[in-house]
């Protein structure tokens, strides 16, 4: 009787050190997933804020261009009243 008592304390121990371990990594992996969660929602935003930025560099090279094309049609009037 006492080898099943000790066969049964010594399964229950383990049974216990196991749960706890379970519980354990359960929080770590639950800390884990909410870190990758907030780690994807950044990315996210960092593609969002890359593709802002191409449309408004597209938009200030187009602005540039623009301006270029005015530059130049000043200085023809300029170059043809100053021959």
């Amino acid at each position: 009787m006492g080898m099943i008592a000790a066969m049964a304390f010594a399964v229950g121990t383990t049974y216990t050190t196991l749960a706890d371990g379970q519980e354990k990594t359960d929080a770590k992996v639950a800390k884990i997933e909410g870190k990758q969660e907030t780690i994807e929602n950044v990315v996210q935003q960092i593609k969002i804020d890359t593709a802002t930025m191409r449309v408004e560099q597209q938009h200030l090279k187009e602005e540039m261009q623009e301006q270029q094309g005015d530059i130049k049609r000043i200085l023809d009037i300029l170059e043809q009243r100053n021959p």
